[in-house]
């Protein structure tokens, strides 16, 4: 069975750092249903963009841990479907400025 995954909100950002985007998602596979909400779309210059999970700050400065997890092959899914959208929204805007151009 395969992992359906639909992306409900994506806020691509426009702030400094690394971040690209802001989403949440919903996954569903064998009647289950299931979704994270603010996932982070994570641009890195040596893998590209990834998905990032939400985190909470540890006792030590810079230590971060994620509080949800997803396997190797559902986080690729997500990223693969969160990356599509991102796309999709970037387009859509360069789209529309050019048409109030």
């Amino acid at each position: 069975m395969a992992l359906k995954v639909s992306i409900k909100r994506m806020y691509p950002y426009e702030g400094e750092g690394n971040i690209k985007a802001f989403f949440d998602v919903k996954c569903s596979m064998g009647g289950r249903v299931f979704g994270f909400n603010d996932l982070k779309l994570i641009k890195s210059e040596n893998t590209g963009l990834f998905v990032g999970h939400p985190s909470k700050a540890g006792s030590q400065e810079g230590e971060f841990f994620d509080y949800s997890y997803t396997d190797g092959k559902s986080k690729q899914d997500i990223q693969r479907a969160a990356i599509a959208a991102y796309n999709k929204k970037l387009k859509e805007k360069t789209s529309a400025t050019a048409q109030a151009s």
